[in-house]
């Protein structure tokens, strides 16, 4: 059985990462807009007030400044960092969706054993012996996402450093460059993470380059197979 490729690849499972792209691009752009009009409000009204009202306005603005130029973009980002996780865990069993057509097999994603990407790899690998993007560095860093997803969609980035998957999330923070940790306090065994925008951006890429090596991958198999009947 013959697929479209070119359909398949660009049309169906690009263009998803694309409009993500372009919607985390508008999320950027409204955060810079709002940040920008607080610090035009701020000099606008210091400019009107007396020197007794500056110091409650300034604790005024501090909490406001906390607010648009902190807590939101880091709840807003961390949002983001789990969406693109969810639309790559779709797409790939999506993928998973397409080869079953191919082969013709009826083996599917619901026969194999695991969870999520785990259990799409275990399907393509282990039934389709589609082996090759799985060793690249795009999926371990994927794998490495996937635990991050998993602590933030619970905890809001909240760490419980008693438990082991948030120590092994502390860690993996501790090497990113767009991951910051806060309030970490050792006596209590706490920690806050914040996934930055860039971080977001580069997961997406990470996420496109590795669903391009798949597609590309299936499709010679996929090919070659079609030639051995010619």
């Amino acid at each position: 059985m013959s697929l479209d490729w070119e359909y398949i690849s660009e049309l169906e499972f690009d263009l998803d990462f694309d409009f993500l792209l372009g919607h985390c691009t508008f999320i950027k752009s409204v955060l810079q807009n709002e940040q920008k009009q607080l610090t035009q409000k701020f000099n606008d009204t210091l400019d009107k007030i007396t020197e007794k009202q500056k110091e409650r306005f300034y604790e005024h603005f501090e909490t406001e400044q906390y607010y648009i130029g902190d807590l939101f973009p880091s709840i807003q980002w961390s949002a983001m960092f789990v969406v693109s996780f969810n639309l790559f865990e779709k797409t790939i069993n999506d993928i998973c969706k397409v080869v079953k057509a191919i082969s013709g097999l009826e083996t599917g994603l619901k026969n194999v054993k695991g969870k999520g990407i785990e259990r799409a790899k275990n399907y393509l690998s282990k039934i389709h012996n589609i082996n090759v993007p799985f060793s690249k560095n795009e999926w371990e860093r994927i794998n490495t996402f996937s635990k991050l997803r998993n602590v933030l969609s619970h905890t809001s980035g909240e760490l419980d450093l008693t438990q082991k998957s948030h120590i092994a999330v502390f860690k993996i923070a501790q090497k990113e460059k767009a991951i910051r940790i806060e309030r970490h306090d050792p006596s209590f065994e706490s920690a806050d993470i914040i996934v930055e925008e860039d971080f977001v951006f580069y997961s997406i890429g990470i996420y496109r380059k590795f669903i391009r090596v798949l597609i590309d991958t299936i499709k010679e198999k996929d090919t070659k197979a079609n030639n051995s009947f010619e």
